[in-house]
């Protein structure tokens, strides 16, 4: 939990104690870390060589996560990514994204098509020391590197996408400048980083 306003505290806790989940862990943020910081203590705290991440706006479906487990076991894979073939967003949300796809793939040499996607999973890896440096509210391109510069195999895989039934995004058009300058930097920094 990143410092959430509504609910979702009181109600995993209450299932932990009536589903009796006892391999359930909820980890509560002290302050607000962003998105990357959160997904950075996610991976750090998992017990497991295997982590899954999705996002818990609804647009995903956990099934997919068995696909992805798949085409990381059956290509040998360190890192898989959600592809949104069918993406159910904006067409704000889609032009941005276009946007930021080409610029990633014009800094970061990113060869994937979808490299923002809020499903995937991956193999910690020895050669990583820290997964996400960057406090922002994005992760992917972070991750994306590490495992490239470590010359390790990433892939992606379709998977579902759903219209957004829960919780705002943080990108408005009101926003939109800042945000692209936001993302500009944050991948040029991104494309000097060495092994």
């Amino acid at each position: 939990d990143n410092k959430s306003t509504d609910k979702s505290v009181e109600i995993i806790q209450k299932n932990i104690k009536k589903k009796n989940y006892k391999n359930l862990k909820l980890i509560k943020n002290k302050k607000n870390i962003l998105y990357s910081g959160s997904v950075e203590k996610i991976i750090k705290n998992s017990k497991f060589n295997l982590v899954a991440i999705m996002d818990s706006d609804n647009q995903y479906d956990p099934n997919d996560i068995f696909k992805l487990y798949k085409s990381l076991n059956n290509k040998d894979l360190d890192l898989v990514i959600g592809k949104r073939s069918y993406r159910q967003d904006s067409i704000f949300r889609k032009i941005v994204s276009k946007f930021f796809l080409i610029i990633s793939k014009i800094l970061i040499d990113n060869n994937l098509s979808d490299l923002n996607c809020g499903i995937r999973i991956l193999k910690k890896n020895s050669k990583i020391k820290k997964y996400i440096t960057h406090k922002l509210n994005f992760c992917n391109p972070e991750i994306y590197i590490q495992y490239k510069i470590n010359n390790l195999k990433i892939g992606e895989v379709n998977i579902n996408h759903f219209n957004r039934d829960n919780g705002k995004s943080i990108h408005t058009f009101t926003n939109l400048f800042k945000t692209i300058i936001v993302v500009i930097l944050y991948l040029f920094k991104l494309s000097k980083v060495k092994k």
